[in-house]
């Protein structure tokens, strides 16, 4: 079965400019996403998908050092960047991962490949783990259907018309206990980024390390989980985008 990795990010974020470019144990944050992805073992290839504005050109090298292709799109039509990946590096699959994200669970996201090339889903996911953790799984012949009709939101939330009407797609969703649904792993704000920082501080091996044990050095860590507890996520009318 062949899998690509997608990676979307930007620079020119409203909240947190060039947070992609932000240090952690003497990489940027978009290196680590990248590598993380490789963890995964089961993806063809790793792309970044980010927009065309000059600014997101100090993505490439860093994108060079750590393996990964590269693709410059329309900078609002998140949707355009993927189909683009897709028709240069063609795929079954494509995994959805969010720029913003320095521990999404790639074991998962491993687990999931392996179920999707049993059951010929066209989308794989998981509720209720904590932000910033969460994986998806896609058909490619799925998102270009969903290219050819696209109204708005599905440019710049891709998924969002599978998650609104799944009783037209065959979907695979795990549902985890909500107990740890509270914590904040994404970095969309300041805030975010020191609670990272200070997680990677303490543990650096984090970077590579399997969500679980991110989670368990939070919960022991209480002070570093309070640092980003007050940031207010964005929704699309109750779905979890990250």
């Amino acid at each position: 079965m062949h899998c690509i990795g997608i990676i979307q990010v930007r620079l020119n974020s409203s909240r947190l400019p060039e947070k992609a470019l932000l240090p952690l144990n003497g990489k940027p944050l978009i290196y680590w996403i990248i590598k993380r992805a490789m963890l995964a073992k089961g993806l063809d290839r790793v792309v970044i998908a980010t927009g065309s504005e000059v600014i997101n050109r100090k993505i490439k090298p860093i994108a060079a050092d750590a393996g990964a292709e590269i693709i410059f799109g329309d900078d609002q039509d998140v949707l355009s960047r993927f189909i683009k990946a897709l028709t240069l590096f063609p795929a079954k699959y494509i995994a959805r991962i969010n720029g913003d994200n320095p521990f999404f669970d790639y074991t998962r996201l491993r687990k999931h490949l392996e179920i999707a090339g049993k059951g010929d889903y066209d989308y794989l996911s998981v509720e209720g783990v904590p932000l910033g953790l969460k994986t998806e799984i896609v058909s490619g012949e799925i998102l270009k259907k969903i290219s050819s009709v696209a109204a708005r939101e599905d440019m710049e939330h891709i998924t969002i018309s599978i998650r609104r009407h799944p009783e037209k797609f065959k979907i695979f969703i795990e549902r985890e206990e909500p107990e740890n649904a509270n914590l904040r792993l994404t970095i969309d704000e300041c805030d975010d980024y020191q609670m990272v920082s200070k997680l990677v501080e303490l543990y650096p091996d984090l970077l590579t390390a399997p969500s679980i044990s991110v989670i368990a050095a939070l919960k022991a860590n209480p002070q570093i989980a309070e640092i980003n507890r007050r940031v207010k996520q964005t929704s699309v009318i109750g779905l979890n985008i990250r």
